[in-house]
């Protein structure tokens, strides 16, 4: 971590450490949700195969949800739903808890502690993902790049990379996430394909995706857990044309259907991308909300119920403290004129 994005931190950690959160929060009085954003919840033995970005440690993951447990108002999505729609007052620390994705380790390792302390979450599945038990294509990149036999990348309108240096590969990395993520799933297959083939890294050992079976156990051990969804591909369906992303919304529907018996109701937009058009494919297809990474980080009771912000759980606990206090985000508005997230070079969601 830079010195900047150390400083950063500081400061915003101080905010809470300061009294300063609940000083501001007492006074303003505002009614206001945060939704926290979490994807893999890994054990050691599986962290060498998941992008570090997507992933939190087991026990940094406990931790948190025992400082929710005591410290705020949890509720499931269902709650903050009614709430919203009957025009009702949000309680001050109001907190969604949700994961994307359909990492394994939602169940093994984060199903538990959720249950350990009362809490409710809501899990967007890829449905896709889970019908081949493939790996998220993120997670395949990664380990490929982390376990190659081979320094040498060329890629067609990328270029040639040699990632014996950190620079080299860190630009490599960072242009093939960017054009995996406007990729078709087919596209992706082709793309890891060539990456794997150049680099001859070592196949993925463990099975990182939910089944199934596995969700069939969600559904009946741990009902704190709502099942919602996350397209059928994981594609950006503001780059897809109308039909295609209809579909794409469609088809995920049908899966959950199918394979669980149940309805989805709640949404999750692929990389938080979203515009008109799909917001109104969402609700047309009768969905009840739609959650996303923008515009603003907090709920408020003027929110659209389609567009819901939510923020990266982070991993410094000051931060964490901060924005679930009832001052986020105002008060850094206030004194450094943006929030958190929005600041330079630290990590979004």
């Amino acid at each position: 971590m830079s010195v900047k994005k150390k400083l950063l931190e500081t400061l915003y950690a101080a905010l809470h450490y300061s009294g300063a959160c609940s000083i501001y929060s007492k006074l303003s009085k505002r009614e206001s949700a945060v939704a926290l954003m979490y994807h893999s919840v890994s054990s050691e033995k599986d962290r060498d195969w998941i992008d570090p970005d997507n992933d939190m440690p087991i026990d940094l993951f406990e931790e948190q949800m025992h400082f929710l447990h005591k410290n705020c108002n949890v509720v499931s999505l269902d709650h903050l739903q009614d709430l919203l729609v009957n025009h009702e007052p949000i309680e001050p620390r109001t907190v969604l808890i949700t994961f994307d994705d359909g990492y394994r380790n939602n169940l093994i390792n984060a199903a538990p502690i959720l249950k350990k302390y009362n809490l409710p979450a809501t899990i967007y599945l890829a449905t896709a993902y889970i019908d081949s038990g493939d790996p998220q294509w993120i997670d395949e990149l990664y380990s490929y790049f982390r376990h190659r036999k081979s320094d040498h990348l060329e890629l067609p309108n990328l270029g040639k990379f040699n990632l014996s240096t950190m620079e080299e590969k860190t630009k490599a990395y960072s242009m093939l996430k960017h054009r995996m993520v406007e990729s078709t799933m087919e596209e992706r297959r082709l793309i890891l394909l060539q990456v794997n083939k150049q680099l001859g890294a070592t196949p993925i050992p463990e099975k990182l995706t939910l089944s199934w079976a596995d969700l069939d156990r969600i559904v009946c051990e741990f009902p704190n857990l709502a099942i919602g969804f996350h397209t059928k591909s994981h594609a950006d369906l503001t780059g897809l044309d109308s039909s295609d992303s209809a579909m794409d919304i469609k088809n995920g529907m049908l899966d959950l259907e199918r394979n669980l018996g149940l309805k989805p109701r709640h949404f999750s937009y692929p990389y938080g991308k979203w515009n008109d058009q799909v917001r109104n494919q969402v609700k047309r297809a009768g969905l009840h909300s739609a959650i996303t990474t923008e515009p603003v980080p907090a709920i408020t009771a003027v929110s659209d119920i389609y567009t819901l912000p939510r923020i990266e759980a982070p991993r410094n606990k000051g931060i964490l403290k901060y924005m679930v206090s009832g001052a986020y985000p105002r008060l850094s508005q206030l004194i450094f004129k943006r929030p958190y997230e929005a600041m330079p070079e630290i990590r979004g969601s």
